[in-house]
């Protein structure tokens, strides 16, 4: 009678507190669309002209940095970009939700069609900030930077 187990056989167990891979996955998702529709919004600010210049800026900035925290975040589990990324996000949503008036103006759709992108963002920011638990620091690693800030 063997009491060794194969452990390449044994399923990995989830953290205690972890959320779903759905969430996680459908969060940076989101994110990653936004990311993307700012870029493009960007570009075409640029290429259509009639747009203040400082716009386009933000858009392309705000675009590229979504898309490296998404990468950062999701792929490399970092906490300081997931945190940064749902404060973009929720940011978003809601520069997003009060600006629709003028961006319907400036584009000519209807708010239905304005009303798209405050409504990913806030679900992108929702499910982001409940991927609280996946990233917060175990409590060797936190004791470990405490003794390494006294020392």
């Amino acid at each position: 009678m063997s009491t060794t187990t194969d452990v390449a056989a044994a399923p990995a167990k989830p953290k205690p507190g972890a959320t779903s891979p759905g969430i996680r996955i459908a969060g940076h998702a989101l994110a990653t669309i936004g990311g993307m529709l700012e870029l493009i919004a960007g570009a075409a600010a640029i290429k259509r002209g009639g747009f203040p210049p400082e716009l386009s800026i933000m858009l392309l900035f705000t675009g590229g940095l979504t898309l490296l925290l998404v990468r950062a975040s999701y792929w490399q589990r970092n906490r300081a970009a997931w945190a940064f990324l749902s404060v973009i996000a929720g940011v978003m949503a809601l520069c997003t939700l009060f600006g629709s008036a003028k961006i319907r103006g400036a584009l000519g759709v209807g708010f239905g069609t304005v009303l798209i992108f405050p409504f990913l963002y806030a679900f992108a920011a929702g499910m982001l900030g409940t991927l609280g638990l996946d990233y917060r620091e175990s409590r060797t690693e936190a004791s470990d930077d405490k003794q390494r800030r006294t020392a």
